[in-house]
C-alpha cells in the first residue's frame, strides 16, 4: 500500500479531519453517558479524542484499505455505552469519580476487541464476517440511531448532558428548560439536516474523475453555525445553562489526558469477566463488518483495490493501541471515507494527516476549539441518530423488494 502524499491527500485529510472531531467528541460522550457526572463527561471527550488520533494513525500506517479512515463511530460507541451501563451498576462509585475498576473492565473490553480482531485476521476470518446477512446489521443499527436520538433530549433543552429520562419522568425536565437555548439547539439540527437532505447540494464535479458533496461538510457547517449564534445570544441565557468544551475539560485538549493511569488488570469478577467478554466479542465482530463493507464500498466506487485481511488485522491494532493510552472503540469510517475521496485522497496518508490535524486542532487551537457549546454537540449527535434511521431504514426497504422480486443484493453499508 502506498504512503505516498500529495496536495489531495492533505485536502482530503484535513476535511475527514473537520468531519471526525465533532464525532470523537460527541461518541465520546455517549460512551460515558450512563454515568450522569461531569467527570464521566469530560473522561468520554478524552476518550474519544484519544481514540481518532491513536486508532487513526495506527489503522492509517497498518490498514490494507488506502482510502478507509478510522475513528470512533456510532455502533462502537453505543455497544461501549451498555457495558459502561451494566458496569456502574456493579461496580459501586466512590464519591464523585469513576471506579478505577470500572474504567479498567472498559478499557480492557476494547483491548480484548482488538486482540480478537488480530486473531480473526490470523484465522481469514474476513471472508465469513462479510457474509453476515444485510438486515441483521441494518436492524442494529436503526436501533441504536433511535437510541441516540433519544439521549439528546436533554442536552438539547437543558445545555446539560445526563442520563436519559424515562417517559414519565419527561415532565420533570420542563423547569429546567432554557428557551432561547432550545431554540438554538433544535435550529442548528434543522439546518444540518436540511444541508445533508437538500437534493441541490449532491455530487459536484470539480475534476475530472473527482466529485465534491457539501453534504459532508453539513455538520461541520451547523457546528459554526450553532455556534456563532450561540455566543452571539449567549448573554440572554440563564446562567446555568451556557456550557461549552472548556467549562467541562479543564484541560488543554489532550494534554492531560495521557496522565490518567488506565489499568488493564482490574480486580477479578467472574460476572463482570463475562459482561465485558461478551461485549468484546460483539465490539470485534460488528468493528470489523462496518470497517470490511465500508473498505468494499470504496473500493467499487473508487476503484481503488483493498486487502481485507490486512484491514481487519489493522484495525485489531487500532483498538489495542486505543486502550492502552485510554481511548474508546475505533472503526472504519465510510462516511470520512468518502468525503476525503471527494477531494480526490488516494493514499493511507490521508488517513494519517486527519488524525495529525485532530491533534492540532484539541492542542495548538483548543482555546477556539473549546468554545464549542454542549446542546450544540448534542444537535449534532442528534444529527447522526436521524441519519442513521434515516439511511438504515432505506436499507431495509432495498433488501425488502430485493427479496420480493427474488434477485440478491450484495452487503454494502451506506449508513
Amino acid at each position: 500500500m502506498s504512503y505516498a502524499i500529495t496536495r489531495h491527500d492533505l485536502a482530503g485529510g484535513f476535511l475527514a479531519a473537520l468531519i471526525g472531531l465533532p464525532q470523537a467528541i460527541i461518541l465520546g460522550i455517549v460512551v460515558f453517558s450512563p454515568i450522569n457526572t461531569p467527570a464521566a463527561v469530560e473522561l468520554g471527550i478524552q476518550a474519544g479524542l484519544l481514540a481518532v488520533v491513536i486508532g487513526g494513525i495506527v489503522a492509517a500506517i497498518f490498514g490494507g484499505a488506502p482510502l478507509l479512515i478510522t475513528g470512533p463511530r456510532a455502533s462502537a460507541a453505543f455497544i461501549l455505552a451498555s457495558l459502561v451501563k451494566e458496569l456502574s451498576e456493579q461496580i459501586p462509585a466512590t464519591g464523585t469519580g469513576i471506579p478505577a475498576d470500572l474504567l479498567a473492565w472498559l478499557f480492557l473490553a476494547v483491548a480484548l476487541a482488538g486482540i480478537l480482531q488480530l486473531t480473526l485476521a490470523a484465522l481469514r476470518a474476513d471472508q465469513l464476517i462479510r457474509r453476515i446477512p444485510e438486515p441483521v446489521s441494518a436492524n442494529f443499527a436503526l436501533i441504536i440511531g433511535i437510541i441516540i436520538v433519544l439521549d439528546q433530549i436533554r442536552p438539547l433543552l437543558t445545555g446539560a448532558f445526563g442520563r436519559r429520562p424515562s417517559l414519565p419522568e419527561f415532565p420533570s425536565l420542563i423547569p429546567f428548560i432554557e428557551p432561547g437555548l432550545a431554540t438554538i439547539g433544535l435550529a442548528t439540527l434543522a439546518l444540518t439536516l436540511a444541508l445533508m437532505y437538500h437534493p441541490k447540494l449532491g455530487p459536484r464535479a470539480i475534476g475530472k474523475g473527482k466529485h465534491f458533496t457539501y453534504r459532508g461538510l453539513a455538520p461541520l457547517i451547523g457546528l459554526l453555525a450553532g455556534t456563532l449564534a450561540f455566543h452571539t445570544y449567549q448573554p440572554y441565557f440563564a446562567p446555568d445553562n451556557h456550557s461549552v468544551l472548556s467549562d467541562t475539560i479543564h484541560l488543554a485538549g489532550l494534554a492531560g489526558s495521557f496522565n490518567q493511569a488506565f489499568n488493564l488488570f482490574p480486580s477479578w469478577n467472574e460476572e463482570i469477566a463475562l459482561t465485558v467478554t461478551v461485549h468484546a466479542l460483539l465490539l470485534a465482530v460488528m468493528g470489523a463488518l462496518d470497517s470490511l463493507v465500508a473498505a468494499a464500498v470504496l473500493e467499487a466506487e473508487r476503484d481503488v483495490p483493498f486487502n481485507p485481511r490486512r484491514e481487519l488485522a489493522a484495525q485489531g491494532l487500532a483498538n489495542l493501541s486505543s486502550a492502552l493510552v485510554g481511548g474508546i472503540a475505533v472503526v472504519g469510517s465510510l462516511q470520512r471515507g468518502k468525503a476525503s475521496a471527494d477531494l480526490g485522497a488516494r493514499h493511507a496518508s490521508a488517513g494519517i494527516a486527519s488524525a495529525l490535524f485532530i491533534l492540532f486542532m484539541v492542542t495548538a487551537a483548543w482555546p477556539a476549539v473549546g468554545q464549542i457549546p454542549l446542546a450544540i454537540l448534542a444537535a449534532m449527535l442528534a444529527t447522526t441518530g436521524i441519519q442513521m434511521v434515516a439511511d438504515n431504514i432505506g436499507r431495509l426497504g432495498i433488501d425488502m423488494a430485493h427479496v420480493r422480486s427474488g434477485e440478491h443484493r450484495p452487503d454494502a453499508i451506506t449508513s
